[in-house]
């Protein structure tokens, strides 16, 4: 849902030797971030059908970018960066 050149411009990348670690990177974000939300993120609408959907936004957005790039520089294991529960809260279903 990201574009390519989006996510190496946030995380000042200007080769292309990660390319494909940076789509991997963004698909673990989007499936973190719809995971952490419960909820599932669509790009244009919403289907009628699902109650709780949610179309991608800024908020959304820099979450998974802010995450992209902490997963980028920090490759063991840590924990989410607090921006992103931040970003997020508002949006997260909570007792559904």
């Amino acid at each position: 849902m990201i574009p390519l050149d989006i996510i190496k411009q946030h995380c000042r990348i200007e080769l292309d030797d990660d390319d494909a670690l940076l789509g991997q990177y963004h698909d673990s974000a989007f499936d973190w971030v719809q995971t952490w939300l419960g909820r599932t993120i669509y790009a244009d609408a919403v289907p009628d059908d699902d109650e709780y959907g949610i179309v991608i936004n800024p908020a959304i957005t820099n979450a998974m970018l802010i995450l992209i790039n902490h997963w980028y520089d920090n490759r063991d294991a840590v924990t989410a960066p607090v921006a992103v529960n931040a970003l997020l809260q508002p949006y997260r279903l909570m007792g559904v």
